[in-house]
C-alpha cells in the first residue's frame, strides 16, 4: 500500500528500539538473547520492512540485514573495522582525502535504515556536532581538488535549510 505521508514521517516510525521490535515480531525470550541489545551500531528499521519479516523467527533475510545480532561481535581473523584505511585518511572530522584531486565529504552519518552490513558502521561519525566550515575551508585551499564526492550516511536525508 502506498503512501502519502513525507518521507521524514514515515521514517519517524522506524523501529530504533530492538524491545519494541521484539514486541512487534513476538518474539520468545530465548530469542531475545541472541540479540545485541547494546549494539554501538543501532537499530534502525523502517516499519514497512518490519511488517515483512514472519512473527517469532530470526531466519529471516531482512531480520539479518537490519537486526542487532550477538554473532556480529564474534572477531573474524582476516577481518578490519577499516577495510578501507578512512581513519588514517581524515584531515577534518568529516571529509576523507586518499586520493589525488578527489575528496570524500561525509555531511550526515543517518540512512533511512541501518544496515548490518555497512562497512562504516565503525567509522567515528562527528557530522551531527557541527557544520561543515573546517571541511569548507580545507576544500577551498587544498588547489589539487578536483571532485568532492557526498556520502556518509545518506547526503539526501539533510534537510534543504
Amino acid at each position: 500500500m502506498l503512501t502519502t505521508l513525507p518521507w521524514r514521517e514515515i521514517q519517524r516510525q522506524n523501529f530504533t528500539s530492538l524491545e519494541s521490535l521484539a514486541d512487534f515480531l513476538e518474539l520468545s525470550h530465548a530469542q531475545i538473547t541472541k540479540l545485541d541489545l547494546h549494539s554501538p551500531f543501532p537499530l534502525n528499521l523502517p516499519l514497512r520492512l518490519a511488517q515483512k519479516i514472519p512473527k517469532s523467527t530470526l531466519d529471516d533475510p531482512i531480520f539479518r540485514q537490519f537486526v542487532p545480532q550477538i554473532a556480529e561481535k564474534i572477531e573474524k581473523v582476516g577481518f578490519s573495522c577499516d577495510p578501507l584505511g578512512e581513519s588514517q585518511a581524515r584531515p577534518t572530522p568529516k571529509l576523507l582525502h586518499k586520493y589525488k584531486e578527489r575528496a570524500l565529504m561525509l555531511p550526515t552519518s543517518g540512512c533511512a535504515m541501518n544496515c548490518r552490513y555497512c562497512f562504516r558502521r565503525h567509522f567515528a561519525y562527528e557530522t551531527e556536532k557541527s557544520g561543515l566550515d573546517e571541511e569548507l575551508a580545507y576544500i577551498r585551499a587544498d588547489t589539487t581538488l578536483r571532485e568532492i564526492i557526498l556520502s556518509g550516511g545518506d547526503p539526501l536525508a539533510l534537510s534543504n535549510s
